[in-house]
């Protein structure tokens, strides 16, 4: 029965790419850090096209201010460990996936027990500049296909997204932060990566951000919307999906 849905489900897929290629996608072995708003339609867009083997990793649960953007997130899961979520909504899609989580930061202490090397395709949808970074330059180290979502938050004009490399991105601040310790660390921009070229709408807080003596009184937290950050997800997977057929060859990472 698992095996008969299963070749309904990927039917559709092998008729858009041709089923002779279609064995290196579903076969693929692919690792997403980050399963928020980026992070979790990413994975859901590869696993409904026929991916059986995803690991993802996030430290986080699911909070009511999640539901309005992420894949796993709704009213009667709040609390609940994003990974665990994220698996069980998978796997309702494909009963018969190999969904392996980890309910963790991924960072240089911990990032021997993800065996980056075994991976086909790894998706960075890390927030943290620090951990993202660390993670682009160990797949760069390795010569690892990866791709990087920017900042997604504050933008409201799908239309403005693109693919293109860390280097060549604009009006993204987390871009201008990954580029400038990246450069530091020596290590190439031509780094695969989704971005908004759309200049960022302005942030709304509610009380004041800082006290009378100038100094931080909270996280300024950015606004997002479900079309774009999903929309930054299904870029990513559309082109693992379309390197993986062999549609379209990303460069960039023969160069890295």
């Amino acid at each position: 029965m698992t095996e008969s849905l299963y070749r309904d489900i990927t039917s559709r897929t092998e008729l858009a790419l041709g089923s002779d290629v279609c064995g290196k996608l579903f076969d693929a072995k692919i690792l997403i850090v980050g399963v928020g708003g980026v992070g979790s339609w990413c994975a859901e867009a590869l696993v409904r096209s026929g991916v059986k083997n995803i690991t993802l990793v996030d430290f986080d649960s699911v909070c009511a201010t999640n539901i309005n953007r992420q894949a796993q997130a709704h009213s009667e899961n709040v609390g609940k460990a994003k990974v665990d979520e994220m698996k069980k909504k998978l796997l309702l899609i494909n009963p018969s996936a190999s969904i392996e989580v980890f309910n963790t930061i991924f960072s240089e202490e911990n990032y021997n027990e993800f065996d980056i090397e075994s991976f086909d395709y790894i998706v960075d949808a890390i927030d943290f500049v620090k951990h993202k970074v660390f993670l682009l330059k160990l797949c760069v180290e390795k010569n690892k296909k990866i791709i990087s979502s920017m900042g997604a938050g504050s933008r409201t004009d799908a239309s403005k997204i693109r693919l293109s490399t860390i280097a060549k991105t604009q009006n993204c601040s987390l871009a201008r932060a990954v580029r400038n310790a990246l450069r530091k660390e020596n290590v190439s921009l031509n780094i695969p990566c989704v971005y908004s070229e759309e200049i960022p709408v302005r942030r709304f807080e509610s009380g004041k951000p800082f006290d009378d003596e100038g100094r931080l009184t909270k996280k300024i937290i950015n606004g997002s919307l479900m079309h774009i950050t999903a929309s930054f997800g299904l870029m990513i997977s559309g082109t693992i999906i379309r390197d993986a057929a062999g549609i379209e060859k990303i460069s960039v990472w023969k160069n890295l």
